[in-house]
């Protein structure tokens, strides 16, 4: 999704020949601010994932393979690391828009996921995150139809998702 302002304004040399390496860079920084807040979402769910049927055995920090402190600190490392890179080799935007996602994850990660098709449309919006880092990184206009269609594609990918889990935890249980 970082890339796609970049493909839709056919502005390919933001991928193949920058030679700041600007989107990538902003594709890693995002990564790495993903993976913090994927890790604050496990932390946060430690206790209710080791009594479920189905995370309880495949989730490293349930299943005890990785340890909370050790959690912890990548999460910080991942977390630092991405926001420093964005800030100095990309822009103070794209940081931003990182801060604003991993914040963004925090709520969802502590009351948002609660509120019933609220914690869906959290967890879609991310793409437009990712959408927009990318416009911030090129400092292009963002156009509106790439967040709609970046939002409907993740919605459509999320509930697809949670529509298998869902019956995988309903055979689960049956069992």
């Amino acid at each position: 999704m970082v890339f796609l302002p970049a493909l839709a304004a056919h502005q390919y040399n933001w991928i193949i020949d920058d030679p700041e390496y600007s989107l990538w860079l902003t594709f890693i920084s995002f990564t790495l601010v993903s993976v913090a807040g994927y890790i604050f979402n496990d932390l946060a769910d430690f206790e209710s994932d080791r009594k479920h049927p189905i995370k309880k055995k495949y989730k490293p920090l349930a299943t005890g393979d990785i340890d909370k402190q050790v959690a912890s600190f990548w999460l910080a490392v991942s977390l630092i690391g991405g926001l420093l890179l964005a800030h100095k080799y990309i822009n103070n935007h794209v940081m931003l828009w990182e801060l604003a996602f991993f914040f963004t994850g925090v709520a969802y990660s502590l009351f948002l996921k609660k509120i019933p098709y609220v914690g869906l449309i959290i967890v879609s919006s991310a793409a437009l995150f990712r959408v927009l880092t990318g416009t911030a990184t090129m400092e292009i206009p963002t156009r509106p139809i790439l967040l709609i269609l970046a939002v409907v594609l993740n919605l459509a990918i999320n509930i697809a998702i949670r529509s298998h889990q869902n019956k995988k935890l309903k055979l689960s249980s049956s069992l």
